[in-house]
């Protein structure tokens, strides 16, 4: 459905419906650096075990059906909930941007709201949240830059990452209200289910 926020045109699709054929998985992976050296026959030498490191990654995949027999498949979601649960996907964009972003997920039966971050940030489909985020980092550039001196362009940079919050705070929440405020819509709610 397409909407006016603040005088910039947008569009919100989703899917309401059930969870089927939820799959958790784990994945480890192991990475090795280093080791090795040499030990010369008469100068000695050394010889350095090598460094593992491991790093474990949760994966879900799942599909969401509507009653009306649309369905969504979720790709590691990382979201809370099990098979049969009713839950409602949110996503969209700025008019003219063709793939919007997910933007909130709802479970009914828990009533847990999770919102997706990236799609609030400089990374946005949003139109106003891209130039905001935009002219933020061009004016840290900018700044760290000119100063050529560390402790002076601390001074500088500091209050350009608050201003850069408080930019987008209001705009970022304005968008988190408005999609929330979609999951009481009935008509919304009806074009998706």
């Amino acid at each position: 459905m397409k909407f006016t926020i603040d005088g910039s045109p947008v569009w919100f699709h989703g899917i309401s419906g059930d969870v089927y054929s939820l799959q958790k998985w784990t994945s480890t992976s192991l990475k090795s650096d280093g080791g090795g050296g040499y030990i010369h026959p008469i100068y000695g030498g050394q010889i350095n075990a090598p460094q593992i490191r491991s790093s474990t990654e949760q994966h879900q995949n799942f599909w969401i059906v509507s009653p009306s027999g649309h369905e969504r498949e979720m790709s590691d979601a990382n979201i809370r909930c099990r098979e049969r649960q009713r839950v409602t996907l949110i996503w969209g964009a700025s008019e003219g941007v063709e793939d919007g972003k997910y933007l909130l997920f709802y479970n009914h039966n828990t009533d847990s709201l999770t919102f997706y971050d990236d799609a609030f940030n400089g990374k946005s489909s949003f139109k106003d949240l891209n130039a905001s985020a935009s002219e933020s980092h061009m004016s840290i550039i900018i700044w760290t830059l000119a100063i050529p001196t560390l402790g002076i362009s601390l001074l500088f940079f500091i209050p350009l990452i608050i201003k850069m919050a408080r930019r987008l705070a209001p705009i970022t929440q304005k968008y988190r209200l408005f999609t929330q405020e979609l999951l009481k819509n009935p008509d919304f709610i009806s074009s998706i289910s």
